[in-house]
């Protein structure tokens, strides 16, 4: 639950409405959002699988977008 891929940007409103309904009806308010990492969540269902794939996926691209120069 506390990890990061379990987390998303989402305008205060929008949040209110998903705060209890199912995966599946969240999905249908995230393709509205302004944001587009959120627009993208689009897996079948929210498992830990799904959770850490997308945890990985936020890594590689956090990883492509800052760079801490002393490893460079």
């Amino acid at each position: 639950m506390y990890r990061l891929g379990n987390y998303t940007i989402l305008e205060d409103d929008k949040n209110r409405m998903c705060e209890t309904l199912p995966f599946d009806q969240k999905k249908a308010i995230y393709k509205t959002s302004q944001y587009q990492m959120t627009k993208e969540i689009d897996y079948a269902a929210w498992t830990p699988n799904a959770v850490e794939r997308r945890q990985e996926n936020l890594a590689q691209q956090a990883t492509s977008v800052w760079r801490i120069s002393q490893y460079d």
